[in-house]
Order: structure tokens, then sequence, then C-alpha cells
């Protein structure tokens, strides 16, 4: 970027006072590098982490420069030599597509897509023309093979290669994963017309969780679903498991307790719903191999329960939080305690959360901010603390810094990074990236900044609808009809939810699937088979008595 005086001459020397701000689709501002080159010209280079329209405002002496601010179009891929196909199970359309591979083993390449949503493997020429299935339609690949090879007059040699990659088709057995939603069926309603001063101005210096907002305020996910939300990134305790170094597993720990944090970064800023006294929630996810279930065990005060199990580790948390409103920003104070066992080491593991703040919570450019220490301590007696930084409306870098010590309380890893980005181990210069967040969808905020495992939280399909206990969140009429769209009348379900369960907070209660021991909560399980969750879901609810929470 060449610079020029105020009488339009081209500078031959640097030190401008230049300030940049590169902001993203969601007017999330960038980390950037701008190097002086002495001459009169600058460079800036930034990572652009999701597709869109960016801006960069270039400014010197706090004066734009012409033409700034620079609208730049980021796009998802370049342009493809070719495409194929569209969402579905026919033969010309792909569910879920997860990986390419080109075959140059014959002379004749061919294309093989993996399509875990279909449970099969798609063959294609390399000019992306479909041959066959290699689940079903082997034949059909012979057939084409043949054809092929009698009209270019290949060699003997070529039809025996054919045959030896058919023979081990049938070896591969892609896993039947479940199809789930990529987008919602609404996108958030607009709250540009909302006079928020006029609801939240009587709420100053109050606690949130215990005043009724207005339902256009919400996204439609309950806290039971947001605590779930937390195991996006399981994979880093499968990685844990397996990992004999205690300081290293610790390191692995630590990057799945910053993930957690990693989804609020595009949200919009919206409230989520409180669950009712007694509401559940569960979650079965075969391709991330665990099972999830929550419950709300208390409503004065709020708290929240759920555990986690997977054959590599059981996680569990209690989640108790205030909320207080102070004018221009909104705090979320918790009150947590997660409980994470490796059995095969025989280790227990053990933090707490830090605070959240969401800013300009009038105004539509709202962000959210984490700050404060997170305590990690292991049963072993290795430790860490990870401190999020507090950031600033304008570099709003997120940024986390901690340390893995030994029994004896030695620095044995550095850790730093960003909490909505990514997580590394070591020195600066020769760090090792231990955790980086997924692309979020493009379409993501138009449906509340959700990522695309929380789009599929709330899903419902008939065959989950037969097996669910009528107290699970999705179930719940005024935030299933918020995610379509119809917010007049899930305001009105919302009241009569609300005061329903006010009528029923004179009954004495006790959780169903949680036991109290103190101040803490564990799933009840082989001990008490009755009031086994999961045993039960296998009886089908037999003999279960339900509140009619709805």
């Amino acid at each position: 970027m060449p610079k020029f005086d105020y009488n339009g001459n081209v500078r031959i020397d640097g030190g401008d006072p230049l300030t940049v701000n590169i902001y993203d689709p969601y007017g999330k501002l960038y980390e950037y590098n701008c190097q002086d080159k002495q001459c009169g010209t600058y460079t800036i280079v930034f990572r652009p982490l999701i597709s869109g329209n960016h801006k960069i405002d270039i400014r010197i002496f706090d004066r734009p420069i012409s033409g700034s601010p620079f609208n730049v179009d980021v796009t998802k891929h370049n342009n493809p030599l070719w495409s194929f196909g569209k969402r579905g199970r026919g033969e010309n359309e792909l569910s879920m597509p997860v990986s390419v591979v080109v075959n140059d083993c014959i002379e004749r390449e061919q294309v093989y897509v993996l399509d875990p949503g279909n449970s099969r493997i798609k063959c294609l020429t390399y000019d992306g023309k479909f041959i066959g299935h290699l689940d079903n339609s082997l034949d059909k690949l012979r057939r084409s093979s043949e054809s092929d090879s009698s009209s270019s007059g290949e060699d003997e040699n070529h039809d025996r290669e054919i045959d030896r990659q058919i023979s081990a088709l049938p070896q591969l057995k892609p896993p039947k994963i479940k199809w789930r939603r990529a987008s919602l069926p609404t996108g958030a309603p607009d709250t540009s017309n909302v006079g928020l001063w006029n609801i939240m101005r009587k709420a100053i210096g109050k606690d949130l969780s215990r005043i009724a907002m207005p339902i256009i305020l919400n996204e439609p996910l309950g806290l039971l679903q947001k605590l779930c939300e937390e195991m996006e990134y399981s994979d880093l305790l499968d990685r844990a498991s397996q990992t004999d170094d205690p300081h290293l597993r610790l390191v692995y720990v630590v990057a799945f307790i910053v993930s957690t944090y990693s989804s609020n970064h595009y949200r919009t800023g919206r409230k989520n719903f409180n669950p009712l006294l007694g509401e559940t929630y569960e979650c079965i996810r075969e391709d991330k191999g665990w099972k999830f279930i929550a419950e709300q065990v208390s409503h004065h005060p709020p708290i929240s329960v759920c555990a986690c199990d997977s054959p590599n580790f059981i996680f569990s948390q209690r989640l108790q939080a205030k909320i207080k409103f102070w004018g221009k920003s909104m705090e979320i104070f918790p009150d947590s305690l997660n409980v994470l066992t490796f059995k095969k080491y025989n280790e227990t593991i053990t933090w707490n959360k830090c605070t959240m703040c969401i800013h300009n919570v009038l105004s539509s450019d709202r962000w959210i901010d984490h700050y404060g220490d997170v305590l990690i301590e292991s049963s072993l007696g290795t430790k860490s603390r990870i401190s999020f930084l507090q950031s600033d409306y304008r570099t709003r870098l997120n940024n986390v810094v901690g340390d893995v010590e030994d029994v004896n309380g030695r620095l044995v890893h550095k850790i730093f990074g960003r909490w909505h980005e990514e997580v590394y181990c070591g020195n600066d210069k020769a760090a090792k990236c231990i955790w980086r967040q997924s692309a979020v969808p493009e379409n993501s905020k138009r449906y509340y900044g959700f990522t695309r495992f929380a789009i599929e939280l709330n899903e419902l399909d008939d065959d989950l609808r037969q097996q669910l206990p009528p107290t699970d969140t999705r179930f719940r009429p005024d935030q299933r009809l918020l995610e379509a769209g119809q917010i007049e009348l899930a305001e009105k379900e919302k009241a009569r939810i609300e005061a329903a369960q006010r009528l029923r907070s004179t009954s004495t209660f006790a959780p169903k699937w949680f036991k109290c021991d103190d101040d803490s909560y564990t799933l009840i399980r082989d001990e008490d088979p009755s009031y086994y969750y999961w045993k039960k879901r296998e009886e089908h609810w037999t003999g279960v008595e339900f509140v009619q929470l709805w």
C-alpha cells in the first residue's frame, strides 16, 4: 500500500501514524501485522477466519485515507475445476461428504467421495461423471470400467487391475452416521425496533435470572442444551485419555476447557431459555462416542447439572449463575463445578468457570468477553491456571495465557492462545497448536450466530420423538415456536408455561435422575436401576411418572 502526502506526491519515507481496523462480517476486529517498508509503502497482513464481506479501515492522524474503508469479499473457496451433485440420497446427490480421494493407480483416474450421510462411497470419473457406489453398484463400476477399457484399446493388465480394485471394495465400509440438519427453520427475528431501555432500565443491578424478558431477546436454545454445546470439541478429551504423560494430558484438558467458550464469539448476545424445574435434555452422538443427559434440579436458586459418558472419560458439571445488568453491559457470574474422570489413569480433574460479560446490550453492536482465572487441579497433583484476559472495545483479542505445573509446582508447559480461535503449547516461535476452532457456517449470522453443532442441538425427528421423555427440552413449545419464527405464539406459550411453573412451586420436588450429595449432584447409575436414565430409556420409560411441564 503506497502513501501520498497532502499534495498528492508519493511518500518516500515511513513513520506515518497509521491506524488500521479490520472487521469481519459480524463486526468483530481482527488482529493483523503491519510492516513499514520505510519508503512510503506499508504491508498489512491478516488471516480471515470466515467468508463474507470484510471491512478494512485505514487512517492517518485519525483521518481515513482515500478510499477507506475498503471492502474485501472473502470467499469460502477458490473456483472449482468442476462441481458435482446436490444434497440428497439419489445417484447424483450427496449428504455430508467429508473426504475426497483421487485414485491414480490406473491409467484412467477415478475420484472417490466418502459420503457417510448416505453410508456409501461414491465413485466418479476424473471429470466429475457418476460411475457407481462402492456399497451396492460394483457391477456397474465393472461394466463402466470394461467399457472404457474396450473403447480405448487398453490391455488385459488394466482389466486385472480393475478386478483387483473391485474385489477390495466390500472391505470399505463407511461408518453409519446420522444425518443432521445444517440450518434452522427460520432466521433470527429483527430486534431493532424493540425498546430495550424501557425493558432493562428497571433491572439495573438486579439478578436477571429472576426477571421475565421478552422472548424475542432469546435464542432457540435452552441452558441445558448450552451445557451440551460445550462438548463440541470432546475429541480433545479422547486424545487426553490416550496420553500417558500426565502433564501433556492436562494440556489437552486445558485446550478443551478453553474451547467450551469459543461458540460465544459469534453469538448475537441473546439469552438462553431458562430451564423449568424438572426439565431434561439428552444428546447421543455416535459420531463422537458419547451420550449426554442434563436436568434442572433446582429453581431458586437455579441449578443445572449434567453428565456425559464416553468409553474414554466421564464428565459432569453443576452450574449455578447470577446475571447482573449494569446499564450498558451484562455480567454472568458462574458458580460451577466441573469434574472429569479418566478411568484408565484413575485420575479426576476439577475446574471452575470464569466470568462472562455482554457489552453494548442496548445496541446492535453487542459483543461477548470472558475474563478471570480458571484453576484446573488433578487428583495426581498436577495443576494448571488459565487466565482469560479482559479485552477492550477496539482490540477484542480474547487472549488466554497459562501454564501446567508438576506436583512440585515447577513449570512444565506454557499455554497461550485466544479463546475464540486456538490454543498453543510451548514457546512463542516453536509452539504447537493443540486446538483450533472449526469454521462457522456461512449463514451463521442469520441463525443467531450458531455453529453447526449448535444448529443440531434442538433438532427433533420422528425417530427421536418416540424415544425421548416428555420433559426433554426439544418438546418445549415456546422455544420451538421461536425457532420456527412464530414470535407472538411463542410469547403466549412462554407466559403460560411460566405461570404453570409458579403454580407448581409450592409442591415438593426431588431430582429424578441425579442424586444430591452436599452441594454436588451425581447421575444415578446402576446402583438404582429404577432411576438410571439410560436404563429407563431402554425400557421406554415404563413405570416412570413425569410432571407435565408444558
